[in-house]
């Protein structure tokens, strides 16, 4: 009789147990599946940088117009008024959750759309005279001179200071050479990331940025003014 008991009290022992260790289960892959949910969400609510480019005449009004055409072109032709700040700095009216900037040199014009500020700038690579390097460039190396003014420059229009600025926010720039004989820099905002009870100085951009620069695409911009008019 003694060992039957055992036997009953030791099955009824292990379906307590088996219940307890399925409803642990359970939570845990609940618990997990939320933190995927967050994570996803996160990832989707991370800022990005979209970078467009056109080719135009090599004349002033022709790199201001194709500039401003880029700029609606990103919005999907709901551009509202623009206005400057005391700097100069163009925005959006009325569209905080909007920032621009856009560049221009010679043959061509960029714009740069986020929802963090963002600063860009496009230079045809040429050599910079040995005064200008000394005088804005700290004598830096020669050849590294036009890349290092792209990011004077696309620092400069981040903060809407221009070139000569004395911000010390953290940023980050993204360099981009998809158009032969030019160079493009991109800068954003960003977070020194802490390690331990110190600062470890790397910098984690507010945006992400594109793999490369999208062209704008003339038929595709006509056809969606179109179904707009319609």
């Amino acid at each position: 009789m003694n060992i039957l008991y055992a036997i009953s009290f030791f099955a009824l022992f292990s379906g307590v147990l088996g219940l307890l260790l399925a409803f642990s289960a359970k939570m845990f892959t609940e618990k997990n599946d939320n933190t995927v949910v967050e994570t996803e969400e996160k990832v989707v609510k991370t800022s990005e940088v979209k970078i467009f480019a056109l080719k135009v005449e090599n004349n002033k009004k022709s790199r201001h117009d194709g500039a401003y055409l880029l700029l609606k072109y990103a919005l999907n032709d709901d551009c509202p008024d623009i206005k400057k700040t005391p700097y100069g700095k163009p925005y959006l009216d009325g569209r905080s959750d909007v920032h621009f900037n856009i560049s221009h040199s010679n043959e061509y014009a960029v714009c740069a759309v986020a929802d963090v500020p963002v600063g860009i700038d496009i230079e045809l690579i040429r050599p910079l005279s040995e005064k200008l390097i000394k005088r804005f460039l700290n004598d830096c190396p020669p050849d590294e001179a036009i890349r290092e003014w792209t990011k004077r420059e696309s620092f400069g229009k981040l903060t809407g200071e221009g070139f000569i600025n004395k911000s010390t926010e953290p940023h980050v720039f993204k360099e981009y050479n998809d158009i032969p004989g030019y160079i493009i820099n991109v800068c954003v905002y960003g977070n020194l990331r802490a390690n331990g009870s110190r600062a470890d100085g790397f910098v984690t951009p507010d945006a992400e940025f594109p793999e490369k620069i999208t062209w704008y695409q003339e038929q595709e911009s006509d056809q969606r003014q179109e179904s707009v008019e319609e």
